[in-house]
């Protein structure tokens, strides 16, 4: 027998323009779209999507979203956006109000979201120049003496006000 050349067993991995495709597919974009974006004809987004590493990244982008359910939900994230523009351009005018609104209300949520962060941050901050300052004034209560004590839970009584039907504590 002739020596024949080995066979490349290992999957290659994709070059730049290929992991570019391949997010525009998780991201929702349509065949004519990548390709138009990318400069390539859909024959080559075919060949890609048949190849080894392709697969594997799909593989391992599903798995990460199945654990995921944030992922799942993000990965759906650039469709609805582009669902909501179309809505807001072309619908009716209650169609065009309603993704008007939700837009609206998911940008109130994240502006939310990051004024929680900042508020978080600060407080963690906050908690360890306490702790730094707490650890220090703490060695010398060492032997302070603690006290235990027992606290009895109080009981409410309810009346009803006769003229609202609302109930009021005693």
């Amino acid at each position: 027998m002739r020596n024949q050349p080995a066979i490349d067993l290992k999957i290659r991995p994709l070059n730049p323009r290929q992991v570019n495709a391949l997010q525009m597919v998780i991201d929702g974009y349509r065949k004519g779209e990548i390709c138009e974006r990318l400069g390539i004809t859909e024959k080559t987004l075919f060949n890609w999507r048949r190849l080894p590493a392709w697969n594997e990244q799909v593989q391992a982008v599903l798995q990460i979203d199945s654990q995921d359910g944030q992922g799942q939900i993000k990965s759906l994230l650039p469709l609805a956006v582009q669902t909501l523009k179309k809505l807001i351009v072309n619908g009716t005018d209650n169609v065009k109000l309603g993704a008007s609104r939700t837009v609206l209300e998911a940008h109130a949520n994240l502006v939310a979201r990051e004024e929680q962060a900042a508020v978080i941050a600060d407080l963690e901050v906050r908690l360890e120049e306490i702790a730094a300052v707490g650890v220090q004034s703490l060695a010398p209560m060492a032997s302070a003496v603690v006290i235990d004590a027992e606290l009895e839970p109080v009981q409410f009584s309810s009346v009803t006000d006769q003229q609202t039907g609302t109930q009021e504590a005693m």
